[in-house]
Order: C-alpha cells, then structure tokens, then sequence
C-alpha cells in the first residue's frame, strides 16, 4: 500500500501520441518514476477523457497535424468539457508547430509547443519542480479522493448528512444476484461495486465476463489497484471495460499463498473516470 500511497502525489500526465513508437521510451523511462504518473495512449479520444476523469496535472499531446487528421483532432480538442483546465503541451515538427502558432490554431490555448527532437529528459522536466519550488509549492487542483468521490443519499428528513465512513455506509440499492459473490452489471454498475468493496475494506479481484470477454479489477483493502484485460494492465485495461453495462461478475477474494499484486492504478482515478460514464436507468 506504500507504493499505492505514493503514486498518489505523483504529477499526473496524459501523453497521447499518433505513433506507438513516441510512446515507447517515455514508458521505459518514466513509468515506474516516483514523480510521475504517466498514462500513455494512441487513441485521442480516450486520452482527452481520461485527462479530464483523473483529473491530470497535464496533457501532452505528440501528434503531428497534416491535411489527413487535422480536421478530426481540431474537432476532438474542441469538444474538451474544460479546455482551459488542465495545462496542455504539444510535441510536433516543424509544420506542427507552424500550424498551432498561426491564427487559425490560436483558438486553441497550448501552454508549450517542443520540437519533436527534444529528448524525453528536457520534456519531462517541464514538470519537475525545482528543490525550492517543490518545498514551497501548493497544489495544482484538489485531486479527488475516493471516499469523497462516493455520492451518499441525503438524510430521510431533508436535513444535511454528516460524512459516514466507507466501512459504515450501505448502499440503499443493493440488489444482488441469489447467487453468493455473484452481481449483474445491470443491476449493480461497476462503480456500485467498488463503493460496496472500499465499505469492506476488500482483498481480491472481481471477475467480469461481458459476452465473450473478461476483464478483472483486482482490490487490496478496499481500493481498486489493477486491472487486467486481455494481455493488457493497468489503465490500458480499464478504458476497455469500464463501459461494460451488462454482464455477470463474480468477486473471487484473495488467497493467503497468492502473491501481492503490483499497483498500476491511482483508485481516485478509477472513480473519477467510472462516475464520468453514463450508466442504465435503473
């Protein structure tokens, strides 16, 4: 959980690249890098949303604008809920660069434009604070935590709740399958679930068969650390099933003898993106 504890104040970055190759050797370098929480992704898209369900601290953007997908990553950026939230650099070459310093791309607020040659090194360090800095600094945003991510119904007589610890709160909607362990999707969304396993300070991993997928979330204490889908992990792996609205789940807990589970997810960034998610009308 230490680790857990101290990816938590790691600088979070959304990098989103058109090429997997630009990805490769910021997630060799940075991926396990204490100051940082660096999420990768080849889909702009599922970038813009996972930088705006963290929140992050800042989106980097290393994709090249040419007359085949300006049009679409202009009207991907121009649909961002909080353009101005969340500070965005652009890595590009020369036409790039020339492009977003024209009028035409003055619409859209970029904090840095690099060239494509800097090294990871000088890019990363726009974000590493110096030692006085560091010392002095305050908080960018209030990041979100997940026991007050958690919405708690008002009390019966209109009156305003105090805050209820997890452990003490019970779902007013519970309706689980006969079958012990067992939960619908469609009864019980997946944020449902990680509320009800934080209240019960859970130690396993939920299985989710959707169709002929599967998908697992695994918890330690309670909190939701990685998930694995496929030959995919960690947040690669979430963005491909958190919208699953059906299918059955099963909570399998955790065996003595199982090893430890590496973290590979911040559980505040798991809510925040889970909650940004439209789920059934129940």
């Amino acid at each position: 959980m230490l680790a857990l504890r101290m990816a938590q104040n790691r600088t979070r970055i959304v990098l989103i690249a058109d090429d997997p190759a630009k990805l490769g050797i910021f997630r060799q370098r940075y991926a396990k890098d204490p100051r940082f929480q660096l999420i990768t992704t080849t889909d702009l898209a599922e970038g813009l949303m996972l930088a705006e369900a963290m929140p992050a601290d800042a989106l980097l953007v290393a994709v090249e604008l040419g007359e085949t997908n300006r049009d679409r990553v202009l009207d991907a950026l121009r649909k961002r809920a909080n353009p101005d939230a969340i500070p965005m650099h652009w890595i590009g070459d020369d036409a790039t660069r020339a492009f977003l310093e024209s009028d035409e791309g003055a619409e859209f607020t970029i904090d840095t434009i690099l060239e494509d040659t800097l090294p990871p090194e000088e890019v990363m360090s726009l974000f590493t604070p110096d030692a006085a800095e560091e010392e002095s600094r305050t908080p960018r945003r209030a990041r979100l935590k997940i026991d007050t991510a958690i919405e708690r119904p008002p009390a019966s007589d209109g009156s305003v709740t105090k805050a209820t610890p997890l452990e003490l709160y019970v779902l007013p909607r519970a309706r689980l399958d006969p079958r012990a362990g067992f939960y619908q999707l469609a009864e019980r969304p997946l944020i449902d679930l990680i509320e009800q396993f934080a209240r019960e300070h859970g130690n396993g991993a939920l299985q989710i068969d959707h169709k002929d997928q599967t998908a697992q979330l695994h918890f330690a204490d309670g909190l939701p650390i990685h998930a694995t889908y496929g030959e995919l992990a960690g947040m690669g792996a979430l963005v491909n099933f958190a919208h699953w609205q059906d299918g059955l789940a099963q909570w399998k807990p955790r065996q003595e003898a199982a090893p430890e589970v590496e973290p590979s997810l911040d559980p505040a960034m798991v809510v925040g993106m889970l909650k940004s998610i439209p789920t059934k009308k129940r």
